[in-house]
C-alpha cells in the first residue's frame, strides 16, 4: 500500500538546543593549539554525525533521516524571509544561528586562502575594532562574523546588567552563547584563570548506554592526541564540510553515502607528497574508508592505534580500550548497527506498525523495554556486542 509523504511538523523549540546532542570539550595547551584543534575537528564533524546516528524518530513517526542537526536548525532559525534570500544577488545571506562551522581560524600554514569560505556577512565595524584592539584578521573576520546577529536568549540577569565596560563579559557570552556550530572555539572564562582555551566537538548523537557514550568519547581524545602528536591536517574547504553534513542526514548514512575527505592527512610527513591543487586534495570516500583506512587512505583509526602503540598507552591494560576501538570500527563498517537503524528496524518489524511511518504506543513501549534490557546487558540488539555480531 501506498502512503502520501507527510511533513513531521515540531512546534516547540524542545526539539532544539540539546536534543539527542554528545558533546566532548577539549582543553588545548594554549590559544594556537586550541585554534587549530577547532579546524582540524570541522571535517570530522560530518563523519561522527552520520557515525553516531541516533534520531530517526519524532513526535511518533519515523522521518527519512537518522540525525538531528538540520531539525535543531530549523527549530530555532529566527531569520526573516529577507533575510533567507539573497537580494538580488546583492547581499549574502546569513546562514542559520544553528549550522555547520562558517569559518576555519587557526593561523597553520596548513590552512590556505581557498579552504575559507568567502565572502562571509561580517559586522565591519566589530572587525575594525578587534584588529584596532590587537585581534589577528583571521580571528577577527571569525568574530565579526558571530557578531552579525543580536542575541537570541537573554537571562534576567543580564537583561538588567546595562554596565556596557570592556570589563563585563556578560554581553558578549550572550551573543557567542546564542550562536551554534557544530565546533565551538571556547574563550577563557574572564573569572577563573584555571580554565584555559577549549574546543567544544558538538556534531554527535547520544547513544543508548553509557558504553557506546564512552567509547565515542575516547575514541575522540585518542583522536585529538594523535592530530597533536602528528601534526594531522584534515583541511578541505569548508563548503565541501557543509555539504558533507547534508549527506549525513539520510537513513543510513554511515553505509549508504560518501564524504568527502582529505586524502594524505599526514603530509610530509607521510609517505606522499602533498598534492598541488584544493580539488585533488580532497576525494568522496565512505565512514568505512576514513574510519577504518583503504589502500588509499591510511585511516582513523589506524592512527589512533598507532598512537597507542608509539605512546604504549594501553601497555599496562590493553583490554580497556579494545572494547571502544572495536565498536568505533564496527559502526563504520556496517557490522555493527547505528541507534538509529536499530530503532528504524525495530519499529519496521512490529506486529503493531503498519507501514504508514506512524510508530504507536504499543511499539514505543515495547522499544523502551527492549533498551531498558540493553541497558541491563541482557540484550545487544547487533548494536555493540562486537563478536559473532551483525
Amino acid at each position: 500500500m501506498e502512503f502520501p509523504s507527510k511533513t513531521i511538523r515540531l512546534q516547540s523549540i524542545l526539539f532544539g538546543p540539546g536534543h539527542c546532542g554528545f558533546q566532548v570539550t577539549f582543553q588545548g595547551e594554549d590559544e594556537e593549539e586550541a585554534r587549530y584543534l577547532h579546524d582540524q575537528f570541522i571535517p570530522l564533524g560530518p563523519i561522527l554525525l552520520a557515525l553516531t546516528a541516533a534520531t530517526p524518530i519524532y513526535r511518533g513517526y519515523l522521518a527519512d533521516t537518522d540525525v538531528r542537526w538540520n531539525q535543531i536548525a530549523n527549530a530555532i532559525d529566527d531569520r526573516p524571509l529577507r533575510e533567507t534570500q539573497a537580494n538580488g544577488g546583492t547581499e549574502i545571506p546569513p546562514p542559520r544561528r544553528w549550522s555547520a562551522n562558517e569559518t576555519y581560524i587557526s593561523t597553520s600554514p596548513n590552512l590556505r586562502p581557498s579552504y575559507q569560505r568567502s565572502p562571509l556577512p561580517i559586522n565591519e565595524s566589530a572587525k575594525e575594532a578587534l584588529e584596532a584592539a590587537g585581534m589577528d584578521p583571521i580571528l577577527a573576520y571569525h568574530y565579526a562574523h558571530v557578531l552579525i546577529r543580536d542575541p537570541l536568549i537573554i537571562s534576567e540577569a543580564d537583561a538588567a546588567n546595562t554596565d556596557d565596560s570592556p570589563d563585563n563579559h556578560a554581553h558578549f557570552e550572550s551573543l557567542e552563547g546564542t550562536i551554534w556550530p557544530h565546533v565551538r572555539f571556547k574563550l577563557p572564562p574572564h573569572d577563573d584563570d584555571h580554565i584555559g582555551w577549549r574546543v567544544e566537538f558538538r556534531a554527535m548523537e547520544t547513544q543508548l548506554t553509557d558504553f557506546e557514550n564512552a567509547a565515542l568519547a575516547v575514541f575522540m581524545l585518542l583522536v585529538r592526541l594523535a592530530i597533536k602528536r602528528y601534526t594531522l591536517d584534515f583541511y578541505i574547504p569548508i563548503e565541501r564540510v557543509q555539504e558533507n553534513m547534508e549527506r549525513a542526514h539520510p537513513r543510513d548514512a554511515v553505509r549508504q553515502e560518501r564524504f568527502w575527505f582529505r586524502r594524505d592527512v599526514l603530509g610530509s610527513k607521510g609517505d606522499k607528497e602533498p598534492s598541488s591543487g584544493d580539488e585533488e586534495e580532497a576525494a568522496l570516500m565512505s565512514v568505512d574508508e576514513i574510519v577504518n583506512g583503504s589502500d588509499s587512505f591510511v585511516g582513523l583509526l589506524p592512527l589512533v592505534e598507532r598512537y597507542i602503540k608509539d605512546t604504549g598507552l594501553d601497555d599496562d591494560r590493553p583490554d580497556v580500550l579494545r572494547p571502544y576501538l572495536q565498536l568505533i570500527k564496527g559502526r563504520a563498517d556496517g557490522s555493527l548497527k547505528t541507534a538509529a537503524r536499530w530503532m528504524r528496524d525495530f519499529v519496521r518489524s512490529h506486529a503493531d506498525y503498519q507501514h504508514d511511518s506512524y510508530v504507536s504506543e504499543i511499539i514505543c513501549y515495547d522499544m523502551m523495554k527492549e533498551v531498558e534490557k540493553m541497558l541491563a546487558g541482557s540484550r545487544d540488539g547487533g548494536m555493540f556486542v562486537v563478536e559473532g555480531s551483525k
